[in-house]
């Protein structure tokens, strides 16, 4: 059995996805969750789970009480585990950092609503944490699950501060 995800977690988790803040995530939104952990869901698949959360008549979207149990029905997935081995794909040279274009191919092609290039970048640069311009799996796993803080670049280099 995987490590609980907590509520604080799960609304982190929805706070980030919900790009367009409207309080709700729709099927791309949800498509950008499980890209990142490399789930192999069909979008038919994600329909009836949506179906199945359904509090509020609408089908086509999750609040965050029905993503709450949307990511509940998932409980048998380590979360952070599955999204660190997935994001550890995109480390080429096992250094921490992520092949941003590869990131950005998946989001922009996989799943029936892939992300516009400008989301996909709009949506990494809110994974990097720091500041700094590079992606790491720990920014973007820290960012999703919130398991610890990410140092400020400062803070990782004491010695440029002036």
């Amino acid at each position: 059995m995987g490590s609980q995800i907590t509520d604080e977690q799960i609304a982190e988790i929805f706070k980030t996805l919900d790009r367009d803040e409207s309080a709700d995530l729709d099927k791309s939104e949800i498509n950008v969750l499980l890209a990142l952990l490399n789930l192999d869901v069909t979008q038919e698949e994600i329909e009836e789970k949506m179906a199945e959360m359904d509090m509020d008549d609408n089908k086509e979207t999750l609040t965050l009480e029905e993503f709450t149990m949307f990511a509940r029905s998932f409980q048998d997935i380590d979360f952070a585990a599955r999204l660190k081995e997935s994001l550890a794909q995109f480390d080429e040279n096992d250094s921490g950092s992520l092949n941003r274009d590869a990131l950005i191919e998946i989001l922009t092609t996989r799943g029936n609503h892939p992300l516009t290039v400008e989301e996909a970048e709009d949506l990494l640069n809110d994974f990097d944490l720091n500041g700094d311009g590079i992606l790491r799996i720990e920014e973007v796993s820290t960012k999703l699950m919130m398991e610890h803080e990410v140092p400020t670049q400062e803070e990782e280099n004491p010695e440029n501060e002036a």
